[in-house]
């Protein structure tokens, strides 16, 4: 996934992933910008939560 921008909660990221599905995860603010792979670990709302792997 490419992170976007920092999320609404503390250490939470943005971004999108190849299929266009948004996603959230805990991470520094150093990681906007960068291409990242995630695991999917579930979900809240329309949005996908991972983590780095």
């Amino acid at each position: 996934m490419v992170v976007e921008t920092r999320a609404d909660r503390a250490g939470w990221l943005n971004g999108i992933a190849d299929n266009y599905l948004r996603v959230r995860l805990e991470g520094p603010e150093s990681l906007c910008g960068e291409l990242v792979a995630v695991q999917v670990i579930g979900r809240e709302g329309t949005d996908v939560i991972g983590r780095l792997i």
